[in-house]
């Protein structure tokens, strides 16, 4: 009885297992060699803008927008570094994450206002002025009591 080929290498070559690929990881700022300045700063960015989000516990959405804006802040800080030595950087790229961090920051909400001064600035000069006035109170009782004397 003859034996067709194609079913005879088909049978005879068992299909490759594949093999299970992970996902592939993600370091995060956390994962980063905490011995070093740069490390502990950053995590430490971390840390303060997200004490800064609502209720000091950002959502997942928020976690990822600050490590963004932290690691910009890191590639930034490098080019910084690299401009105070001489070293001449890339100045659109640059800018270009100094701008992607202030987007990804405003995206945050933790972009800055302007505060209103004009109230504590009139509130601290009169507590200033009734300071001088109880301190003058107090010296011209003092020069009192010294010329009775």
């Amino acid at each position: 009885m003859p034996v067709d080929c194609d079913d005879a290498v088909a049978t005879a070559v068992a299909p490759i297992p594949r093999k299970r690929t992970r996902k592939r990881y993600k370091p995060q700022v956390r994962d980063i060699d905490q011995r070093t300045i740069a490390a502990r700063r950053a995590r430490e960015l971390v840390d303060r803008l997200a004490a800064e989000t609502a209720n000091g516990h950002p959502t997942a959405g928020q976690a990822e927008l600050i490590q963004r804006a932290v690691m910009l802040g890191v590639l930034a800080g490098d080019a910084e570094v690299a401009i105070a030595r001489g070293t001449p950087i890339d100045v659109s790229a640059y800018c270009t994450l100094a701008n992607t961090q202030r987007r990804v920051l405003i995206a945050l909400g933790l972009h800055q206002q302007a505060k209103d001064l004009d109230a504590k600035l009139i509130e601290q000069s009169a507590e200033d002025e009734s300071f001088r006035k109880e301190v003058m109170e107090v010296l011209r009782q003092g020069e009192d009591d010294n010329a009775a004397d």
